[in-house]
């Protein structure tokens, strides 16, 4: 049986109440077995700029040892 946040999905529309959001849930992503970042929302970016940014937070949560999925 899975538990929940075993599995979390980051919506990331690279914005700063996005970026606050994922800052401020460090510690349950930390505590999740996986993490999937998917690009959302009307301020989302598209096509080569959102890889880009999903790369970015990719990186900053590898600095916490989160390892993501994009």
């Amino acid at each position: 049986m899975k538990s929940i946040g075993d599995h979390v999905l980051v919506a990331w529309d690279g914005g700063r109440e996005a970026a606050r959001a994922v800052r401020d849930a460090l510690s349950m992503l930390a505590a999740a077995k996986r993490v999937t970042v998917m690009t959302v929302g009307e301020r989302a970016r598209f096509g080569e700029e959102a890889a880009r940014s999903q790369e970015r937070l990719a990186a900053y949560l590898g600095v916490h040892g989160i390892k993501a999925q994009l």
